[in-house]
């Protein structure tokens, strides 16, 4: 894909919605971080990747609280596609795709790159508190 902006008028919609009802929860069945300008109009995002079959009850189970949405990300979303390593060879030449960032791929390129992304790996949140306490 040439960008990470959600296909066609996507944005353009949620902004709409959002601008007339604040408790706009944005649903992303996505296989990868996509762009958004829109993040701080909305009450929450809910990435789901590829949920499968059960992916309507999953996601209603999450949206009216009966199940804990206690994902966290497994890579590390970009603010912009010029973040990441890959723009910098994108779109290659053919076939052939070039890693240049050695050893320092996903969260740490960004870290040694001292690019600050718009989700960090491990980032997630969910309705419940708890804490650690002393083992026994």
């Amino acid at each position: 894909r040439s960008t990470l902006a959600l296909p066609g008028l996507q944005d353009e919609l949620i902004r709409r919605v959002a601008a007339v009802n604040p408790n706009t929860v944005v649903v992303i069945n996505a296989g990868s971080p996509v762009s958004m300008p829109w993040l701080h109009e909305v009450a929450a995002v809910l990435q789901v990747w590829f949920p499968g079959e059960e992916m309507g009850e999953a996601i209603a189970d999450v949206l009216t609280g009966v199940a804990e949405p206690g994902g966290r990300l497994p890579i590390t979303f970009p603010k912009a596609l010029d973040d990441t390593p890959a723009f910098a060879h994108y779109p290659g030449d053919g076939v052939r795709t070039r890693y240049a960032e050695g050893l320092l791929i996903g969260h740490r390129w960004y870290q040694a790159q001292g690019i600050e992304p718009l989700f960090s790996f491990g980032h997630g949140l969910g309705y419940t508190e708890w804490e650690l306490g002393a083992g026994s």
